[in-house]
């Protein structure tokens, strides 16, 4: 069996006293925070109040990420500002002068907040809206329009799973957990002047993303991407993809009580009890933030991680300290992984960068669903070195692509300089399209 994580284990170094449930039922010091970021741009103050450390001077502690740095250094980089192009995100990008040499416009204020908008569980619309109207107020050769178009070309939704997968918007914000790295994320976006990635454009960081990282991990969960996994688990990720009628009108859709070529249910049929909802086996869990939030949303979700990577904070306290093939091979029967959904958040490369450790995995889950939050292009950032494929083209290949399809692709928050997104695949049903046998 594999091991928990130590019992000198705590949830944030420098305030061994920090406990994540009553951090985020704490939503006068948020709010405190948040108007830290938003009114003073102090990033260091709102992550020291929101994390109960040590003021500066009594705190020595080195973030090591794409960068070294220690609070003060961060906050004296924030107030830079955009010297020495550390705000140059979209340079190469000019179309309109027809000089990639010259750097474009930068984003405006209300652009930037459009794009923050996206992910806001309270957006007057529903995600799929939210996106067509931010790319149909996109001024023509703006960096919006550059943005609008790549996130609309990777957004897609499989006609079978489009109703079930689809989240609606939220009326009352008290009614959804707090997520703290979402507000985080929004104040980084205004201050470093990111109104969304652009497709594959060259890599930049900041001095903020090492301190985001440690404190909440690679990517944000948005509350769209949550609620497309509790739905999965629920019951969206036990259906088929069935067949195209030829009409485009998919037949044996989930939910509607048919397979492939049969007739539909009576309404007046008996329903049976759904069986009880999937668990999330969050497979390179790092600090455990999403696997956090999943249980926020009422999901039993399974940590999994070697913890070969430091982090200055940890969400959960039950890590398995195992690889995940381990887990799969020695914890979970394999009878029992189609009662399992496979989270993957930003899946290392491995050190020859071809992908050993996805390889591996796939090689060894027998579920039926794969949900994976990383990179949307081919930086090298996910699961293989950059040149060398992404996980949609693995996943899609000839050899993966026989056994799964992809039903969703959905944007992420997006760090400055990156193109994150996540995507859902599902195992496809002996008698599903194209794989058919």
């Amino acid at each position: 069996m594999p091991s928990k994580i130590s019992k000198l284990f705590v949830y944030c170094v420098g305030n061994p006293s920090f406990d994540p449930e009553k951090a985020v039922a704490d939503h006068d010091t948020h709010e405190a925070a948040v108007k830290l970021l938003n009114e003073k741009n102090d990033f260091e103050g709102a992550i020291r109040l929101w994390f109960g450390l040590p003021e500066a001077g009594k705190d020595d502690y080195v973030y090591h990420a794409v960068a070294s740095v220690t609070l003060p250094q961060v906050q004296r980089a924030v107030a830079m500002g955009r010297e020495n192009g550390l705000h140059g995100w979209y340079d190469g990008q000019n179309k309109t002068e027809g000089d990639a040499s010259r750097p474009p416009p930068l984003p405006s204020t209300s652009d930037i907040q459009s794009y923050t908008s996206l992910f806001s569980p309270s957006s007057s619309s529903s995600p799929t809206s939210s996106l067509k109207s931010f790319v149909s107020n996109a001024k023509k050769d703006s960096i919006r329009a550059l943005v609008s178009s790549n996130l609309l070309s990777k957004r897609c939704l499989h006609p079978s799973f489009s109703g079930l997968l689809q989240i609606p918007k939220v009326k009352n914000l008290a009614t959804i957990p707090l997520n703290p790295y979402l507000d985080f994320w929004v104040w980084s976006c205004s201050n470093l002047e990111w109104c969304g990635p652009v497709g594959e454009q060259g890599l930049k960081s900041h001095h903020v993303l090492p301190v985001l990282m440690h404190h909440f991990g690679c990517v944000v969960p948005s509350h769209e991407a949550l609620g497309i996994i509790k739905k999965l688990a629920e019951g969206a990720g036990r259906g088929t993809t069935g067949k195209e009628d030829g009409n485009g009108v998919v037949d044996g859709s989930p939910g509607n009580g048919t397979a492939a070529g049969k007739k539909p249910k009576s309404k007046k049929a008996k329903r049976e009890k759904p069986p009880p909802p999937m668990k999330v086996l969050d497979v390179g869990s790092g600090n455990g933030y999403w696997s956090f939030m999943l249980r926020q949303y009422g999901l039993e979700t399974i940590a999994v991680d070697n913890m070969q990577s430091e982090w200055r904070v940890n969400w959960v306290p039950d890590t398995n300290l195992t690889t995940g093939t381990s887990y799969l091979k020695s914890s979970l029967p394999a009878s029992q992984h189609k009662n399992h959904i496979l989270l993957l958040v930003y899946p290392i490369t491995g050190s020859d960068g071809t992908g050993s450790f996805t390889r591996e995995l796939m090689d060894v889950y027998k579920g039926d669903v794969v949900v994976v939050a990383g990179t949307q292009n081919g930086n090298g950032y996910t699961s293989f070195g950059k040149g060398k494929g992404t996980m949609d083209e693995y996943m899609m290949g000839k050899k993966q692509g026989s056994e799964w399809e992809k039903i969703a692709q959905v944007p992420l928050p997006s760090f400055a300089g990156r193109d994150e997104g996540l995507s859902v695949y599902v195992r496809r049903d002996k008698t599903g399209r194209d794989g058919e046998k």
